[in-house]
């Protein structure tokens, strides 16, 4: 496992940009044409630009977060 579980389905992962990317990478090319709308997943890179990355219907959701670390 990459990372430790906050919550049931809420998982933190502290690791380079790079394993990130290969995360992101694998979930596009393996799961996200499986993804239906009961689905949802969302990532949160946090940096300078708190990017946002959603697969599932969670690409349909476009509400404003506020991140407190």
């Amino acid at each position: 496992m990459l990372g430790h579980r906050l919550q049931y389905s809420v998982f933190q992962i502290d690791n380079s940009s790079r394993i990130i990317d290969n995360i992101i990478q694998d979930l596009k090319n393996n799961f996200e044409k499986k993804f239906t709308q009961e689905d949802s997943v969302m990532i949160f890179k946090l940096s300078s630009s708190c990017e946002i990355i959603r697969f599932g219907y969670a690409k349909n959701d476009e509400k404003d977060f506020f991140i407190i670390e």
